[in-house]
């Protein structure tokens, strides 16, 4: 990335706050309250756009590059180590891979699709 996109890039993220939005679902369970209440996100920002949130108003000093490519290689890491069933604690949220869907026994085989 050349000097004048990261500066773009780094100008393009600034201090605007948003608020958290919640939808309200039907629930179609027969027992409980009549909605599910969800999150709606507003918009998913880029591993860019967060460092260069960091960047800007997060205090961090260091070389902008640098950071994403240290951001990239946890990333890869972290996905590695899920793909071979682990969970990740970053300290603010677990990650972890969930497995779901029906089947008709316990010994029915599962395909791939």
């Amino acid at each position: 990335m050349n000097s004048e996109s990261v500066t773009s890039k780094l100008k393009g993220v600034g201090d605007v706050l948003h608020r958290i939005r919640v939808k309200l679902y039907p629930n179609h369970l027969k027992v409980g309250k009549r909605y599910v209440a969800r999150t709606a996100n507003e918009k998913s920002l880029s591993v860019e756009e967060v460092c260069a949130s960091l960047k800007n108003r997060g205090g961090f000093s260091g070389d902008y590059e640098k950071l994403l490519d240290h951001v990239r290689r946890y990333h890869d890491e972290a996905a590695f180590l899920l793909c071979n069933g682990f969970a990740i604690n970053s300290g603010f949220y677990t990650v972890y891979l969930n497995v779901g869907g029906t089947l008709d026994s316990p010994k029915e085989n599962i395909h791939k699709g």
